[in-house]
């Protein structure tokens, strides 16, 4: 049976049957089930060999990858050693509407030594040492980001317009230097003078001067932290 033989029976494309047999993608459940009523085989016959077969070569006609496929660590191999840090809701911060002069924009309390928890470093973060993660407060980022949801923050990489970021703003005279003011919004621009930033609820577009923000670290996509 050749490849397209098989793709045909299972209803697939020939491709994923050949990444099938070169083991780079997994087959669930429901298509080992019919992988095995297609080849006329028992599924434990099938899955035994599966799991005591040497890797498969490349079959005829298919340009195997000029690098050798490297599998990613599986998460229970991932160290639970990246920091979430604690953050409460915060009081709203007067800002400069980019329309409507003078609003409200919502911002947390972010801790720089309240460690609530260690969560595992995903691929995408391996060997960033100032990485960090923590929960959404609030709901001014919903529907993108919601309350509760964990979010992985790169430092050494730059944001883009359009990322979403954490705004690190600027302690001011007498405050306790430990727990500083932050925001999670979207980056719009960012210039010389000042950092202008997005939120959905309610939508809002406002600017922050420079001399007022700390940092502005990135919020990491899901491809990234996959490493891919």
């Amino acid at each position: 049976m050749t490849q397209d033989d098989l793709a045909s029976a299972m209803g697939v494309e020939q491709t994923t049957i050949a990444r099938w047999e070169l083991g780079t993608r997994p087959l669930n459940t429901n298509r080992l089930t019919r992988l095995a009523e297609v080849l006329g085989v028992e599924m434990a016959e099938l899955m035994e060999t599966s799991a005591s077969a040497a890797p498969a070569a490349p079959p005829t006609g298919f340009a195997a990858p000029a690098s050798t496929f490297i599998q990613p660590p599986m998460i229970a191999d991932l160290p639970r050693d990246l920091p979430v840090m604690g953050t409460a809701l915060g009081a709203d911060l007067d800002v400069s509407a980019t329309d409507s002069g003078v609003a409200n924009a919502e911002r947390l309390e972010l801790s720089l030594v309240d460690v609530i928890e260690y969560v595992k470093r995903p691929q995408g973060l391996r060997g960033n040492a100032a990485s960090y993660a923590l929960y959404v407060q609030g709901y001014s980022m919903s529907p993108r980001l919601e309350q509760g949801d964990l979010i992985y923050v790169d430092t050494r990489r730059p944001p883009s317009m359009g990322d979403d970021v954490v705004v690190q703003l600027c302690a001011e005279e007498g405050d306790d230097q430990a727990v500083i003011t932050a925001m999670v919004k979207r980056l719009v621009r960012r210039t010389s003078q000042y950092v202008e930033l997005e939120q959905f609820n309610p939508a809002l577009r406002f600017t922050i001067p420079v001399n007022k923000v700390h940092a502005v670290h990135r919020v990491v996509r899901l491809a990234e932290l996959l490493g891919i």
